[in-house]
């Protein structure tokens, strides 16, 4: 039955692909956009790579986009549903709706993963990671994951690399939405959003709320039949101005508030019902960017950024799951970009940080991070394009710390081929849990380090219909931080060695009808213990299909396969394949009734150990725009 399922789940895909015929296709690192020609894949901009607006082309660093029009039409509610199609990714759900979700990046640990929401960081301080689960998909104008280490640019947590939430700016004129909808385990979510743009001003802001029955944290096929809520209520806003001709302020905030039920924890048998267990997270993002040139060539920024995550747990069955968290970052960063003619872009900048994290009562603790950095970018007759750049960092509970990077990239454009690379180092500093909490934090711990490199080509076929990218990397961290099964403490006792392979390829069949291909071979090693490290597949794939075979009519379909993982006790964990899929119809411009149905094939398996995830789901719902 197994096999069966495979080739059924592989099946749909390759049949939807015969029985239609522009969708969208997402954006990998280097494949064109919707024209699929080298003129339009030149303009595509990106931010994240060099703190600085690149064309895509000229990154040496492996980074994917996910944009705008790729999300609408996928109509998931979640970012972490839109992460889980990209090369060099794995994301693990703890539960279903709500609950911990990690990332990992080439391998990395999750805390190694920097997420930025309009540049404000936003990884906890108590735990180093981010949590996705309650990061909702509206009002993103795009997403760039880069991959590698990023120290040079983002100091700590981006041995991994980052991930950087950027929301939309509206767009000229008024315009309006609203949407509702409703399915599955009694799920119903209901959205406005309204902006303004004119040629001074502009704002945009999203409204949303969403509330499910939902599954049972713990597996339910385990003996766990008991069902957990949750609902979110997320807001966000972006507004700005212009002056002076060419300065520009900008001001975005993000805020949810979410509950979730949650399950208990037995040591002898897992996860295990809990029926009186909750969660609440509060979160808070919020910058401040003000840039006005002094001169053609010298344009200074401000950037101010402000991140509060409150989590609270409440259960009167355990002392154990009762804890109020408050994590809190203040930030501030200076930069100024220097224009150089003939010789590229050099920017300079300083950061401010200020981390704050509180465990009541059993911890309340905070650091201050300054850090100097600078990069050059570098073109020679628009093929050859390099950065060099290093990075000062002065922690006021662990010292300084040293890193660079340096990438490079050359295209032909007479074969339509591409050479990219890059070489970094990274360091992550202990985050507030592994140093204080009581009977597991350990002061005598190091920061994590790490170097890593990746070499690809890109070409392109089929006059610029199809590209395909293949990359090689590797990633080795020192010092890296567990747990130590002898003191039951956090300790400096491992080292980590992942080398592997991602590829991607995208292709126009027809006109609206688009297909891509991403697969990533990782394979890691605890140098320590010898064995895998734990819910990083060797294998994973995720095929897709995007096609508007009528005039209105918009679908997607995607089949994501996961192979060959193992837990942290060593444990093997299910190989699944998963099949989504999307339609909408735009009956008129104001009018869009759409569909969504994740898990076409009910594939019953876990993506951690004793935690339940989603059998077959379907919703519908419309929207009508203004």
């Amino acid at each position: 039955m197994k096999l069966l399922s495979r080739l059924v789940a592989f099946a749909l895909p390759l049949a939807f692909t015969l029985l239609t015929t522009n969708a969208h296709a997402e954006e990998i690192v280097n494949t064109p956009d919707e024209s699929m020609s080298e003129d339009s894949s030149s303009e595509r901009i990106v931010v994240t790579a060099n703190r600085y607006p690149t064309s895509i082309e000229e990154v040496g660093s492996s980074i994917s986009v996910i944009d705008e029009e790729e999300i609408e039409k996928k109509k998931q509610p979640t970012v972490l549903e839109l992460l889980r199609t990209l090369p060099g990714l794995e994301v693990s759900e703890t539960g279903g709706p709500g609950r911990t979700v990690s990332v990992f990046i080439r391998g990395a640990e999750s805390d190694h993963t920097l997420v930025l929401i309009d540049g404000v960081r936003a990884n906890d301080n108590t735990t180093g990671q981010f949590d996705f689960a309650n990061l909702k998909a509206e009002n993103i104008e795009r997403i760039e994951v880069l991959r590698g280490a990023q120290s040079v640019l983002y100091g700590s947590d981006a041995i991994g690399g980052v991930i950087n939430i950027i929301t939309k700016t509206a767009e000229e004129g008024t315009h309006g939405s609203v949407s509702v909808e409703a399915g599955s385990k009694g799920t119903q979510q209901y959205k406005a959003a309204g902006s303004f743009g004119s040629e001074l001003f502009h704002t945009s802001t999203t409204v949303s709320y969403f509330d499910t029955d939902g599954i049972s944290a713990a597996a339910s096929n385990r003996g766990n039949p008991e069902g957990d809520s949750h609902d979110n209520f997320s807001i966000s806003n972006r507004s700005g101005f212009r002056f002076l001709e060419d300065g520009s302020a900008d001001l975005t905030v993000r805020y949810s508030t979410a509950e979730a039920e949650l399950d208990g924890f037995d040591f002898a048998v897992g996860a295990v019902d809990d029926l009186n267990y909750l969660q609440e997270n509060d979160d808070l993002f919020a910058s401040f960017v003000i840039t006005k040139s002094l001169t053609e060539t010298i344009i200074p920024s401000i950037e101010l950024g402000f991140a509060d995550r409150d989590t609270t747990g409440i259960d009167p069955d355990t002392s154990f799951n009762n804890f109020t968290i408050d994590n809190q970052t203040q930030s501030v960063t200076t930069k100024v970009d220097f224009l150089m003619p003939w010789e590229g872009v050099v920017s300079v900048g300083h950061t401010y940080k200020k981390d704050i994290g509180e465990n009541l009562g059993l911890f309340d603790e905070e650091r201050e991070v300054n850090s100097f950095f600078t990069q050059k970018q570098f073109s020679y007759n628009d093929a050859l394009f390099l950065t060099g750049g290093v990075r000062y960092d002065d922690d006021s509970e662990f010292g300084d710390a040293v890193t660079f990077r340096t990438t490079a990239a050359y295209r032909l454009k007479e074969t339509g081929s591409r050479f990219h690379a890059s070489y970094g180092t990274g360091f992550k500093t202990p985050s507030f849990n592994e140093l204080f909490f009581p009977e597991f934090g350990n002061q005598d711990l190091e920061e994590e380090t790490s170097w890593g490199y990746d070499v690809g080509v890109e070409q392109i076929f089929l006059d610029g219909r199809a590209v395909a990218d293949v990359t090689f990397f590797q990633n080795e961290i020192d010092n890296l931080i567990t747990f130590d099964r002898t003191t039951f403490l956090a300790a400096n006792i491992e080292e980590s060695s992942v080398i592997g392979v991602e590829s991607a390829v995208s292709l126009e069949l027809a006109p609206g009808f688009d297909t891509s291909l991403a697969y990533t071979y990782t394979d890691s090693e605890n140098e320590t213990t010898g064995g895998v490290l734990p819910r990083r597949p060797r294998h994973r794939a995720a095929f897709q299909v995007f096609a508007e075979p009528i005039e209105g009519l918009s679908a997607t379909a995607s089949l994501i396969l996961v192979n060959s993982r193992r837990d942290s006790d060593r444990s093997k964990m299910d190989n699944y394949e998963v099949v989504n899929m999307a339609l909408s119809y735009f009956v008129c411009d104001l009018f869009e009734p759409f569909i969504r149905i994740d898990n076409l094939f009910d594939e019953d398996y876990e993506e951690v150990n004793g935690f339940g995830t989603r059998g077959f789901s379907a919703y519908a719902g419309v929207k009508a725009s203004l």
